[in-house]
C-alpha cells in the first residue's frame, strides 16, 4: 500500500481549502557537491557544496569558481575548503529539479561543523545605505536573531535572503569576470 499524500490545510477569512502534496524525498543532502552553469563565462565551472538544508526547499550553499580545464582533469576530485568559497548564499532547489544543477559527488566524511552558517546582512531601506541588519541563523536556517549595525560593520557579510537559480548563475558570472 502506498503512502497517502500529506494534506496541508490553509485557512483564510472567506473559505477553507486544502492542498494535496505528495510526500517527496529530498533531492539533495548535506555534503553534496554539485555543478551549475556560470552565466557568460564558458571557461569557468560553478561548483557548490550543500552545507545545510532549509525547511522550504532551500539550502545554504558554499559556491566556488573552478577553471573548466582544472575541473575536467581532476576527475571530480576537488579539494574544496569553506575559506575558498567565492560566495555563500541561501538558495532554492529549483535548479536541481529542473536538472540544470547536477549533484556530482559528496564530501566524505561530511563534517557540518567545518561548514558553518555565517551571519548575513540585510540593507535597511530607510537609512539610505548607512544602516544594516545583521542576521544570525540556526542550523535549520531559521532566523534566530537580528541586530542593527553600521553598514561598514557588515561590509564583508553576504546578503540574507533566498537566491533563485538564475540569480546564482548570474552572480557567479559577475564574480568570475571581476576576478579576471
Amino acid at each position: 500500500m502506498s503512502a497517502l499524500p500529506k494534506i496541508i490545510w490553509r485557512t483564510n477569512v472567506t473559505n477553507i481549502s486544502y492542498i494535496i502534496r505528495p510526500n517527496r524525498r529530498p533531492i539533495i543532502s548535506e555534503g553534496d557537491v554539485f555543478v551549475l552553469p556560470v552565466e557568460g563565462s564558458p571557461e569557468v565551472q560553478g561548483v557548490g557544496v550543500v552545507a545545510r538544508l532549509g525547511p522550504n526547499r532551500d539550502f545554504l550553499g558554499y559556491f566556488f569558481l573552478v577553471p573548466k580545464d582544472e575541473f575536467s582533469t581532476s576527475g571530480g576530485q576537488l579539494f574544496l575548503q569553506p575559506k575558498d568559497a567565492c560566495c555563500i548564499y541561501q538558495a532554492v532547489t529549483r535548479g536541481f529539479r529542473k536538472k540544470t544543477w547536477t549533484v556530482v559527488g559528496k564530501i566524505d566524511p561530511w563534517k557540518r561543523e567545518e561548514w558553518p552558517i555565517p551571519q548575513m546582512k540585510i540593507d535597511d531601506p530607510h537609512s539610505k545605505g548607512t544602516l544594516i541588519w545583521i542576521v544570525t541563523y540556526a542550523d535549520n536556517l531559521r532566523e534566530i536573531s537580528r541586530r542593527t549595525a553600521d553598514s561598514r560593520d557588515g561590509a564583508q557579510l553576504g546578503s540574507a535572503g533566498i537566491a533563485g537559480e538564475l540569480y546564482m548563475e548570474e552572480r557567479l558570472g559577475i564574480l568570475s569576470r571581476s576576478k579576471l
